[in-house]
């Protein structure tokens, strides 16, 4: 079982300021909001891609920085769409530097995936359905 180091920094709140800045400056500018509710932060999104083949490789391409990172985020898939929410728990449910570094990763593998410079034609469904 996966433990925490008990020499581990606590994990920081940003304040407001901090992340409104950070939201709309690249590399994640324009493309997440940011949620306040009540003492409960998050940055969310919306990713669409072509089909369900870049949007399964788009979350199969985050894995290693979000594993590295050690933040997982909240999302779901439905065909070629993947909507994520970035919270950090570890500081009460709030934005952290956590949260912006995987969404600028996030961006980064948006943008390969989109740009064709990605293969993931290995990503291979079924014709015929499964019963």
């Amino acid at each position: 079982m996966f433990r925490r180091s008990p020499t581990r920094m606590a994990i920081q709140k940003l304040p407001t300021a901090a992340v409104v800045s950070a939201v709309a400056a690249p590399p994640i500018s324009g493309t997440w909001k940011f949620t306040e509710e009540g003492d409960n932060s998050s940055l969310t999104k919306e990713y669409k891609f072509k089909d369900f083949h870049e949007a399964f490789a788009f979350m199969t391409m985050c894995v290693p920085h979000i594993n590295k990172a050690d933040h997982h985020p909240e999302w779901f898939n439905v065909y070629n769409k993947v909507q994520v929410k970035l919270t950090t728990h570890d500081c009460g449910n709030c934005v952290s530097e956590r949260d912006l570094s995987v969404a600028a990763e996030m961006e980064r593998v948006a943008k390969e995936i989109s740009s064709k410079s990605v293969s993931y034609t290995h990503l291979t469904l079924p014709t015929k359905r499964i019963v």
